[in-house]
């Protein structure tokens, strides 16, 4: 005890110490439970380790491979229980850091343990040259329980996993120190640092993430413990069911393994790799990835307010959802102007608009439905292709008597002498040449979205080639060799067609794919597979031949929060037959209304669900594109009068296999 001064003393460390106390006359030979190594040059201590086997148990190993990808480099058969065993604490001099693969090495075969793991305790500041000899253990996407479940199967762990085995530690990760900065925090920008950060031979040491800001997922204390929301996704645009969960963002561990800088993107100066943010601060790259938000820009088309800032819109009440700032300054200023008996506006395509009808419900604002009024292009603004969901949804609606104005466009947008909102210049289809004035303190747009101001300059300004969308190459590579980037503002180029821009794909197909390019092309040119695209490109240079895009498959699923508690869940499928089969469970009565679409080939093509009740979006992500005969033959079962409704079918245990 008199070896460890103060200053590295914690509560946890003593608690940890005192149990090794405890089991201190027990030889190491009989496997104490725990025990506190100290790694001494000759009489000076240079370090104090504890490590404990309560938590290696039969059963805690089984909840660590459920929630962990272990099995991929750990054969279990080889590792017995006994042989296992956590590092609890690990304090060493900052002299002789660089000695801990050594020490580590020494414990394993002293204390006789072929495998060790090590947890980020909450509240703790993690040992970093520990962190670095350490293998990161990716944290598995857990199956979504139903809400009311108190047993669940698996009992979910949300803390950092690391783990090192004998053999590890004679192959130690290439380390690459190239300054990898990744701009956003869109589910694309979260699943490429997943790959990169997680890889199993390549290790990354300056990784900066550039975020707007913070999201408490990313963040790890014992405060913070409670709160389980998400905040990943923009809290008045619809839900993408495709983003990591609180759970899987906090297991990750991003804090420890990446510098998080919060700021905005301003500047981009490609001749000596670096960034200005906020402008202000500078920050230099040796490749950069850019994955950054998108937001509705129409108010910025308006002859009043062409080409102003969305900022310079804020302070007037005009707002383009899409992002997490835009929503969040949207959402301010509707609580602030709750009192005021002025009309509020809403304009863009249907079922956005629906879905921001549903979050003011939903967010408690306390807003008088008759306020609002809406504007669509379209006849109806519910139009799907189940009469029973139209007819639930459409009653929600004249329930709360919200103002509905069809076939409209507006037009302009009218100041008043405070250059604030005062209401809006509109016509319809039947009267294109007269126009109509409505008074308004509010007007919220969600069409389509594109790039944020302030970034698209930063893009323009840099010389990256823009059409529409950042446009990228088949290695979602820029103009740029040292520039890539992916997300709903980037697309490929018009020499293929008429291809959609990446927001039509699914985030987690573009992520995975992105850090694939980034490692195949810059990080480890090594890689067999950059060899074999250059043989590929020589060939196709020959022949003149374009190169080959990479494939998305995964399909795009959305939640829609609608008014009056309701939620409408789609997933389809990117590719689509037009001959296919409905299969249709609910009605108005129900909690559920579910249609399944299956093409000629028997592959389910769309999944949409209204519900009144809570469902597991996640879970319902994985159902778009497998074969029918792998739900239990839902073809058969459905013609036989088995299935009498899809989202109780699709929660009996037989299913859970699909969710892994």
């Amino acid at each position: 005890d008199s070896y460890i001064t103060p200053d590295v003393r914690s509560v946890e460390f003593d608690k940890y110490l005192k149990a090794s106390m405890r089991d201190n006359d027990i030889d190491l030979q009989d496997n104490p439970n725990d025990v506190c190594f100290l790694a001494m040059i000759k009489d000076q201590v240079i370090g104090c380790i504890t490590l404990s086997r309560e938590s290696t148990t039969n059963e805690d190993t089984e909840i660590l491979r459920s929630n962990y990808h272990l099995d991929n480099t750990i054969d279990f058969s080889r590792h017995r229980g006994r042989s296992q065993a956590e590092i609890t604490s690990y304090i060493i001099s900052p002299l002789f850091s660089r000695w801990t693969r050594y020490i580590i090495k020494e414990i394993m075969r002293l204390y006789g343990k072929t495998l060790l793991f090590h947890h980020i305790q909450e509240g703790l500041e993690p040992n970093k040259e520990l962190l670095e000899e350490l293998i990161p253990a990716k944290p598995r996407r857990m199956i979504q329980e139903e809400e009311d479940n108190k047993h669940p199967v698996v009992i979910e762990d949300e803390r950092p996993l690391y783990y090192i085995t004998k053999r590890l530690l004679s192959a130690k990760r290439t380390t690459i120190n190239s300054r990898l900065v990744v701009v956003g925090q869109s589910i694309v920008s979260l699943v490429f640092l997943e790959s990169i950060l997680f890889h199993p031979h390549i290790y990354l040491p300056n990784v900066t993430i550039v975020l707007n800001s913070m999201p408490k997922a990313f963040e790890f204390s014992i405060q913070l413990k409670s709160n389980k929301s998400n905040d990943l996704n923009g809290r008045l645009s619809p839900y993408d069911a495709d983003n990591p969960s609180y759970r899987d963002t906090r297991a990750c561990g991003y804090i420890h393994k990446c510098t998080i800088v919060n700021g905005k993107l301003t500047d981009i100066d490609r001749v000596n790799k670096s960034l200005v943010l906020s402008d202000e601060v500078v920050l230099e790259y040796d490749l950069l990835t850019l994955c950054c938000d998108v937001e509705d820009y129409t108010s910025r088309l308006f002859p009043t307010t062409k080409g102003m800032h969305p900022l310079q819109l804020a302070k007037r009440g005009i707002f383009g959802i899409g992002s997490l700032d835009s929503d969040e300054r949207t959402i301010q200023w509707l609580k602030n102007n709750k009192d005021n008996d002025s009309n509020i506006v809403i304009t863009g395509f249907r079922y956005e608009i629906l879905n921001v009808l549903g979050k003011i419900q939903s967010l408690n604002l306390d807003i008088n439905p008759q306020r609002i009024h809406i504007f669509i292009k379209e006849s109806f603004l519910v139009d799907l292709s189940n009469s029973f969901m139209n007819t639930v949804i459409n009653d929600e609606i004249n329930r709360y008597q919200y103002n509905i104005h069809a076939n409209t466009t507006i037009k302009d947008i009218q100041l008043d002498d405070k250059q604030s909102i005062k209401g809006i210049v509109y016509s319809d289809e039947f009267s294109k040449n007269n126009s109509t004035n409505i008074s308004c303190c509010t007007l919220i747009t969600c069409n389509e979205k594109y790039i944020e101001k302030d970034i698209f300059t930063a893009l323009h300004e840099a010389g990256l080639v823009y059409d529409g969308g950042l446009v990228v190459d088949e290695n979602f590579r820029t103009n740029d060799t040292n520039i890539f980037a992916g997300g709903d503002f980037t697309r490929f180029s018009r020499i293929y067609g008429n291809i959609p821009r990446h927001n039509k794909y699914n985030g987690r197909d573009i992520g995975r794919l992105l850090a694939l390019a980034v490692i195949n092309q810059q990080i480890d040119p090594l890689l067999s597979n950059t060899l074999k695209s250059k043989i590929k490109e020589s060939k196709r240079h020959i022949l003149n031949e374009l190169p080959e895009l990479p494939k998305m498959i995964l399909p795009k699923s959305i939640t829609y929060t609608l008014p009056g508690r309701l939620k409408l869940f789609h997933s389809t499928a990117i590719s689509k037959s037009l001959e296919s089969i409905s299969m249709v469970t609910g009605d108005i009565e129900s909690d559920n209304i579910c249609t399944i679409d299956v093409d000629y080939l028997g592959s389910i093509i769309e999944f949409i669900c209204l519900t009144k009740v809570s469902i597991e979006e996640r879970n319902l992500t994985s159902i778009v594109g497998l074969h029918e005969n792998l739900l239990n033959s839902a073809v058969y079962s459905y013609d036989q009068g088995l299935v009498t409704n899809w989202i109780s079918y699709l929660r009996e245990d037989w299913a859970r296999m699909l969710y892994h």
